[in-house]
């Protein structure tokens, strides 16, 4: 069998690849999803029928293949595998996904997470959390002058009990999908309904505890805001309030006895059991996919997503240590990929969209210098410096590489993105290339769902002895069902930011401002 290191990917739409050169045996790759004959020195990819089988497998709630994929992929790659999976399932039906990711030891906890953070659930528990936020922001000058300790307690009381009321008023808009999981363990594990109503309570915490994670106030910055505290001790009290109770000998005893429990109980755990009962679970499924219409059109697109991070991941990190591709040449022709087309020409720069899966931009631009490291240089702090309004975390891992991590919350209802990436330099004798490239590590946020960068980045190289020509890409995957309005204003971002170094570049290197991109 092939090591799982050069096991190439089950698709290509990037390139036209159909043939690689390596050394001589000869292998085949389990359930003959990939043949590899070294005896003639090639090997060849899957064909696009088979492709599309693949895809129809998993629509129809086949997930052998994905199976194979886990034994042979690196464990670090499964927490993205898991989002772009659930990300092409979720415009299908997410239920035989988490169904069977339930099962997956590899899985399980990667694909609830991720149903439990989607954009659904997150504009579901707004509908209850917001108003909450609202009280906070009116009560905390009082709780937090208040030294009296049995006053502060009533106010949070208070809040637990606006917010209990208010949940149970809006639990049937509770998402079909994760009524269906609930409803599921609740079946299979014989869970006592207070369990299904505590899972629903740790999942919604950390949205709880940062309302800017709803976007209900995006200028709230947990650790340095006046709610903070009051959040808190809200946070720490409810959850206290749901979990059991220990005799000396350790058992479980009676549910806790918070007043707030004996006001609630009944009328939560009558609703709970309401939505989550097979019959109604199973008309609310019916409802939805009579009334939400499946979009061959996005669906189409969240495989090509899928596909093309297979690709990368397999073709570009997989096998390169085997058979040494170059990272270089793999940049430089993602740079010059004939999908890329011109949809605004100035004086001095040039910008590009391509038909790739997610959002991408591509810029060309000269800048009168012959210092190719002053401009590698600058290049790279003004990627840094396109990020300086979202939260960011940056790492040396060492000189000329940096590994980041941002966070960003996006318009109300979706959730908040984040995402990890390397970005690193690179300076040969007449040209320099700066890479973006994804990390798949997981994300260390709670309730976020996963931005993917796509290989990215600039090329710098000498259009003559004093003129540099720059051509640069940026390519992501936001995740989640954004709408095409906020697509595009992500992707008008990304042109802002490219615009913006190219001023920057003028005014570091050539002492002057360009009028035209003043409009940008």
């Amino acid at each position: 069998m092939l090591h799982s290191k050069v096991w190439l990917p089950l698709f290509h739409i990037l390139a036209n690849i159909h043939t690689l050169h390596l050394s001589n045996n000869t292998y085949e790759i389990r359930g003959n999803i990939l043949s590899v004959d070294l005896t003639n020195g090639s090997i060849s990819c899957m064909s696009d029928s088979m492709a599309e089988e693949v895809l129809v497998a998993i629509k129809r709630g086949d997930f052998s293949v994905i199976e194979k994929i886990l034994e042979d992929l690196d464990q670090k790659h499964w927490p993205p595998l898991s989002d772009h999976l659930f990300e092409y399932c979720d415009e299908v039906d997410p239920w035989p996904l988490v169904k069977w990711a339930v099962t997956s030891a590899g899985l399980r906890c990667l694909i609830t997470e991720r149903l439990f953070c989607s954009d659904r659930n997150v504009n579901y528990i707004t509908r209850f959390l917001k108003p909450f936020h609202i009280q906070v922001d009116l009560l905390t000058p009082t709780y937090n002058t208040c030294t009296d300790e049995r006053q502060r307690e009533e106010i949070v009381n208070a809040l637990l009990d606006h917010l209990l009321k208010s949940w149970v008023d809006n639990i049937e808009y509770c998402p079909v999908s994760v009524r269906q999981l609930l409803s599921h363990s609740y079946a299979t594990n014989r869970m006592r309904m207070n369990s299904a109503v505590a899972d629903t309570i740790y999942n919604f915490l950390p949205f709880m505890r940062d309302p800017s994670a709803t976007n209900s106030r995006s200028s709230f910055h947990l650790g340095n805001n006046p709610q903070t505290s009051l959040l808190s001790c809200c946070c720490t009290t409810l959850e206290k309030m749901f979990q059991p109770r220990r005799s000396a000998s350790g058992n479980s005893t009676e549910e806790p006895q918070h007043p707030l429990i004996q006001k609630w109980r009944e009328a939560l755990y009558e609703a709970m059991a309401e939505i989550l009962h097979p019959n109604t679970v199973k008309i609310a499924h019916n409802i939805f996919t009579a009334q939400v219409k499946s979009d061959e059109k996005r669906i189409k697109k969240k495989g090509r997503e899928f596909v093309l991070w297979l690709n990368e991941v397999y073709f570009m990190k997989g096998i390169q240590s085997t058979i040494n591709l170059n990272q270089r040449q793999a940049l430089l022709e993602k740079l010059n990929h004939k999908k890329w087309r011109v949809f605004k020409k100035t004086k001095d720069v040039t910008l590009y969209h391509a038909n790739f899966p997610g959002i991408s931009a591509r810029i060309d631009t000269d800048v009168r210098s012959n210092d190719i490291d002053n401009v590698i240089s600058l290049l790279f702090h003004s990627i840094l410096r396109a990020f300086k309004d979202m939260e960011t975390e940056i790492d040396l891992i060492e000189e000329k590489h940096y590994h980041i991590r941002v966070k960003q919350t996006l318009p109300y209802p979706m959730s908040p993105r984040c995402s990890s990436f390397h970005l690193w330099t690179e300076t040969l004798k007449d040209e320099g290339m700066i890479y973006i490239l994804d990390d798949p590590a997981p994300l260390q946020t709670d309730k976020c769902i996963r931005t993917s960068f796509y290989l990215g980045g600039y090329h710098v190289s000498r259009a003559d002895p004093e003129k540099l020509h720059i051509r640069g890409c940026n390519h992501v995957n936001m995740g989640g069902s954004m709408p095409q309005w906020l697509m595009g204003k992500q992707t008008s971002g990304i042109i802002a930011a490219m615009m913006n170094t190219k001023k920057m570049l003028r005014q570091e290197i050539e002492g002057e401002s360009s009028p035209e991109l003043e409009r940008y």
